[in-house]
């Protein structure tokens, strides 16, 4: 998880790079079952300048959780 969020932070890291840390982010929380975590990682991806396949994933598992 570390090494996502430290991901998420880098100033040199693409927007791509970002949203690829954010939705990994995203389905581990919720495999944790902490889905408010989970939620604010996908909630940060629309605004990333990133791939629409990227945007299309967070947006299924913010409405219905990763391996539910």
């Amino acid at each position: 998880i570390m090494t996502y969020e430290r991901l998420t932070l880098d100033g040199r890291a693409t927007d791509q790079d970002r949203a690829n840390a954010r939705l990994w982010l995203g389905k581990i929380y919720d495999i944790l079952k902490e889905r408010t975590k989970a939620l604010v990682q996908y909630d940060a991806i629309p605004s990333l300048n990133c791939s629409p396949r990227i945007k299309q994933e967070a947006q299924k598992y913010k409405k219905k959780p990763f391996l539910s």
